[in-house]
């Protein structure tokens, strides 16, 4: 399992603790089940897995469209736009997965047991 994994297994269940507390939650989620067949962690990766997929969509569009067509500027657009906002989102993450290391590792220094395990 990779740091981002743990991290992300680490959101899923806090979010999943919320199943405890509160009932309206739990009912939302046993009728959102029964109608889309997705559990609640298949709606939080979707979006992230739909964003790796836009910039192969459109580069294998781009492959199968001849340069005189008259989409293939817009396609070309909007396939560097969509890698622009993929690196961001990217950059994003790996900077929120820092501090969240950053984080722990001053938690386990003010508690006195201070740990360099950076992997974690």
């Amino acid at each position: 399992m990779c740091i981002r994994d743990s991290n992300k297994s680490e959101q899923i269940q806090k979010i999943l603790s919320l199943e405890k507390r509160n009932k309206s939650f739990v009912d939302f989620l046993k009728e959102a089940a029964k109608i889309t067949k997705l559990d609640l962690e298949s709606y939080l990766i979707k979006p992230m897995q739909r964003l790796t997929r836009y910039p192969l969509l459109l580069e294998d569009l781009a492959k199968h469209t001849s340069p005189d067509h008259p989409d293939y500027n817009n396609l070309q657009k909007a396939l560097n736009l969509i890698k622009k906002v993929e690196r961001a989102v990217n950059e994003e993450k790996a900077t929120q997965e820092n501090r969240r290391r950053i984080l722990k590792l001053e938690q386990n220094f003010v508690q006195g047991t201070p740990k360099l395990d950076l992997l974690q």
